[in-house]
């Protein structure tokens, strides 16, 4: 296989790695849910953003910009209450947008096919998204669902591209256990995206268990140790005949 070099790194988003109390001075680690949420809504607006709404709906997206800005500035204040309010207000504009690209994607030419370059970027940022998995759990967790269904169609757009799914967890439990629930959260996401009409010989799935964890109480960083990273490559193009294909004379109808 040809490697696209796209192997993503363990800790993916801002948020990760460790509690920013620089952003969010007035959050607490119990306030985890909301702050995801917020920077969920930042990945959001860029995925819009990549798939045309900055040339075709600039207005809708400024406003869904403008949304996201009070939710972040309400967040960063403690002021729990009024950023879920906004955040309601956040996904009715990102559903609109939404509906509105897919109706200009089927009747207008505003919209031009992504290059293959740029479909990869995106394909990536699905595969990146915070939130994937509740502790000792394989159950895809809803924001992480919904990103999944967005990859894999852009992953039946292209059936020369191969995605490896390695599945991780935090330090906690045994070295085997970890090893068993890394593999079933693969399985899982693979499992997913084939209901989703990717092939399954576009997938493989693997463990890494707890390979990049540390032992520690941070729940943020154990949030981003329980992941499936996603390493795509491209297809080998095989000169070697359908099984189905007998005689050279008969390759040329099975293109």
């Amino acid at each position: 296989m040809k490697s696209f070099s796209l192997a993503l790194p363990l800790i993916l988003l801002s948020g990760c790695s460790q509690w920013d109390d620089t952003r969010y001075p007035h959050n607490t680690q119990n306030d985890l849910a909301l702050v995801q949420q917020v920077e969920y809504l930042a990945l959001e607006i860029q995925i819009l953003a990549n798939r045309g709404a900055r040339t075709c709906l600039p207005g809708q997206l400024q406003t869904l910009e403008r949304i996201y800005m009070k939710a972040e500035q309400e967040a960063s204040s403690g002021f729990e209450k009024d950023a879920q309010v906004t955040l309601v207000d956040a996904q009715e504009q990102v559903h609109l947008i939404t509906h509105q690209l897919d109706w200009l994607e089927e009747h207008t030419q505003c919209l031009v096919r992504s290059t293959e370059a740029q479909e990869r970027r995106q394909l990536m940022m699905y595969f990146a998204i915070d939130n994937q998995f509740a502790t000792d759990r394989t159950q895809l967790l809803p924001d992480y669902e919904k990103a999944l269904q967005h990859a894999a169609a852009i992953l039946a757009r292209h059936p020369d591209w191969f995605i490896t799914l390695t599945g991780y967890t935090d330090a906690r439990a045994t070295t085997v256990y970890n090893q068993e629930l890394g593999l079933n959260r693969a399985l899982r996401v693979k499992d997913f995206l084939i209901t989703q009409g990717v092939d399954p010989n576009q997938l493989a799935a693997r463990s890494g268990g707890e390979q990049f964890a540390a032992p520690t109480t941070n729940t943020t960083q154990m949030l981003a140790e329980r992941t499936v990273i996603a390493e795509l490559t491209k297809m080998r193009e095989s000169s070697v005949p359908d099984p189905s294909i007998h005689a050279i004379r008969h390759w040329h109808i099975h293109p």
